[in-house]
């Protein structure tokens, strides 16, 4: 597994409140024990600047998570994309949560890091379609710019009126934070 972390390109680790550094390190924690719980024995890189941090190592360290590679990079670059073997992984998740009020640049990121991780799956991967890369966005505007798309155009209308028939987030290769708040407004009421 892959996990791409772009939180390091949209925020300096230097300028940062530590309060905003403790979460953005909490967030990958949970995302890292999570794929770790289910594949204890398969590897999981990082891919993204800044993940040496004391408190993130020591998070990993506290919970005994074995099997964890640190590349440092960015996901923009093709070069640091292609160090993490994305020829031989079963997963990827381009992971955008950013503690930071400009969405549109990190929604941005992180279409073109799913862009460029696809093209290296499909052109290195033995069975591209096996892979499930799955991308973090702040806007569900930035849904109906991820893959599949539709060609029909009654769902097309669809899709603009609900995130629901985005055929990204049907397909499970998406997911957005606006999705998750009225996913619990649903569940409660």
């Amino acid at each position: 597994f892959v996990v791409v972390d772009l939180r390091g390109s949209q925020m300096q680790r230097s300028s940062a409140p530590q309060e905003e550094l403790n979460r953005a390190d909490d967030d990958l924690f949970t995302v890292v024990r999570a794929i770790k719980v289910q594949s204890p024995n398969a590897p999981l890189i990082l891919l993204g600047r800044s993940l040496h941090s004391p408190r993130l190592l020591g998070l990993l360290r506290g919970a005994k998570i074995q099997g964890v590679y640190i590349i440092e990079g960015t996901g923009l670059s093709a070069t640091d994309l292609e160090k993490c073997g994305l020829n031989c992984c079963r997963g990827v998740l381009v992971f955008s949560t950013a503690a930071t009020t400009d969405f549109d640049r990190s929604d941005t990121q992180a279409l073109i890091t799913t862009s460029s991780v696809n093209e290296i799956i499909r052109r290195t991967h033995p069975v591209p379609d096996a892979v499930h890369v799955v991308t973090d966005t702040r806007h569900l505007d930035a849904l109906e710019l991820l893959p599949p798309m539709f060609s029909e155009d009654v769902m097309t209308r669809k899709a603009h009126d609900n995130f629901f028939f985005q055929p990204s987030f049907i397909t499970g290769r998406s997911v957005c934070d606006i999705m998750l708040d009225q996913t619990l407004y649903q569940a409660f009421f």
